[in-house]
């Protein structure tokens, strides 16, 4: 029987952009996937973290604290921060049989 696991996405606008080189130059996390404006990390087996330089935050498998904690870290790389940050939450529903992958057009 195949069963699914719901991975959680949570998406911040933080600020109105966020230094990516400096955050790449600074955070001793390793990227798994970097560009001049966006940077992908794997924090662990089953957390991942999506910073995008106009000031967007996307979460996956992480609680509401490790997410603050990041959050406030953000912060010294970001210009025009948002006291009032927008949010978005959204669900994958993944078959744990199946490979997770994430892609790029």
């Amino acid at each position: 029987m195949r069963t699914e696991n719901p991975i959680r996405l949570v998406a911040y606008q933080v600020a109105e952009s966020i230094n990516i080189r400096r955050l790449r130059a600074e955070y001793t996390g390793k990227p798994y996937f970097a560009s001049s404006s966006e940077v992908f990390y794997v924090i662990g087996r089953q957390s991942w973290v999506y910073v995008l330089n106009y000031g967007i935050v996307v979460f996956a498998g992480y609680d509401d604290v490790g997410m603050s904690r990041f959050l406030e870290m953000m912060r010294g790389y970001t210009d025009n921060h948002l006291e009032n940050r927008f949010k978005e939450d959204f669900v994958i529903h993944h078959r744990p049989e199946a490979d997770l992958s994430f892609t790029y057009d």
